[in-house]
């Protein structure tokens, strides 16, 4: 899935006419994420923060403290009033994504919204059309497909290291952040279904949820989830906001080795094991199982000489790097919408007591865009 192409109808960039001029951007929400971008951003060289936004005025007196020369403003309105920008990079509540990402494409702006891209599919939709048809950059902040450790793990796999590949689980807990806008699916599994797709390089067909809410509240804290794959392939999810440890690990397990990649382990986050059960059929018909042979391998571990890296400063070059050069980032807003439309499944199944949800005529975002 290539989402470096140009932008439908794209001309030029200016920035590209231009290699003297910098993207100026806005970043809108100064939580506990948003100075982490203006600090990101701040680090290309063709890239400034220009104006920032927060609504609570205690939040921007407390910036303005750690970061004095930066303008802040209460709203996105006073700053499409008051400076003159070229993208948008928006870390505010999932409720208000649309809303903002919306005001931000019709003034004109690039965007990158983290994820996820809306609080629904049809959000997630307009979102993607009215970038397309203002010809404008949309980009979902997938971090971990800026990981890279991630994008090691997605080369190893591809070129056959693995041999076949079985399937991949995610482990992803800590005790708390409690979020009151989404669940810990739509806060925590968002991230693991970003990496199945990116390594599968494909849509499941089909997922099953379970969620419970232990602690009473309105947003389920604990859940498990599985989505099938073309190719008999699963994937499986376990989040947490209840856990003693934090832990953001994915098992990828095929025919020939296996391979675990930990987020914790940043100098040394890969793990590849010689080991795996080879099958061997009978030479003659037979139904009985026991004439099946299988031997277990169980061999060394052996740790790529890979990072993390810098998940969160390689995501907003690519989109700084998408605008100046006028191609689709990689995680653009379809990227966005298809991730969106597996958490609603998800949550459908959840619903519904874990039943499963056929996900098997979802439109991939390839063909979307290229409608």
């Amino acid at each position: 899935m290539d989402t470096n192409d140009k932008h439908p109808h794209s001309s030029e960039s200016p920035f590209e006419a231009d290699v003297s001029r910098k993207v100026r951007t806005c970043v809108v929400g100064l939580g506990h994420w948003g100075p982490n971008l203006v600090r990101a951003i701040e680090r290309h060289q063709r890239a400034e923060v220009v104006v920032a936004v927060d609504q609570s005025s205690e939040r921007r007196a407390l910036i303005s403290q750690k970061i004095p020369n930066l303008p802040l403003e209460a709203t996105f309105a006073d700053c499409l009033e008051k400076h003159q920008f070229d993208a948008v990079f928006v870390a505010v509540p999932t409720e208000l994504h649309y809303q903002i990402g919306m005001q931000v494409l019709q003034a004109g702006k690039h965007l990158f919204m983290e994820k996820p891209l809306a609080g629904n599919s049809q959000e997630c939709r307009e979102l993607c059309e009215e970038a397309d048809r203002r010809k404008l950059q949309l980009m979902t902040g997938h971090i971990f497909m800026f990981n890279d450790g991630i994008t090691t793990m997605k080369q190893i796999v591809k070129q056959g290291d693995l041999g076949n590949l079985f399937y991949l689980h995610s482990v992803r807990t800590n005790l708390g952040p409690l979020r009151t806008d989404v669940n810990a699916i739509w806060d925590l599994a968002s991230h693991d279904i970003s990496i199945f797709n990116y390594i599968f390089e494909s849509l499941p067909m089909q997922v099953t949820c379970s969620a419970y809410s232990l602690l009473g509240r309105p947003m389920q804290d604990v859940a498990q989830g599985t989505l099938v794959y073309p190719n008999n392939r699963i994937a499986a999810f376990f989040v947490s906001w209840l856990d003693p440890q934090k832990k953001r690990e994915i098992t990828a397990v095929g025919d020939r080795k296996m391979l675990v990649f930990d987020d914790m382990k940043p100098e040394r986050p890969l793990k590849i094991f010689d080991k795996g059960i080879t099958v061997s059929k009978p030479t003659e018909y037979s139904d009985n199982f026991n004439n099946f042979r299988m031997s277990i391998r169980d061999g060394g571990c052996l740790e790529p000489e890979t990072t993390t890296g810098e998940p969160l400063f390689n995501e907003c070059c690519h989109f700084i790097d998408s605008v100046i050069a006028g191609t689709r980032p990689r995680t653009d807003g379809y990227n966005g919408f298809d991730v969106v439309r597996i958490l609603e499944a998800l949550t459908r199944s959840m619903s519904e007591g874990g039943r499963p949800v056929s996900l098997w005529h979802q439109e991939s975002s390839a063909t979307r865009r290229a409608s």
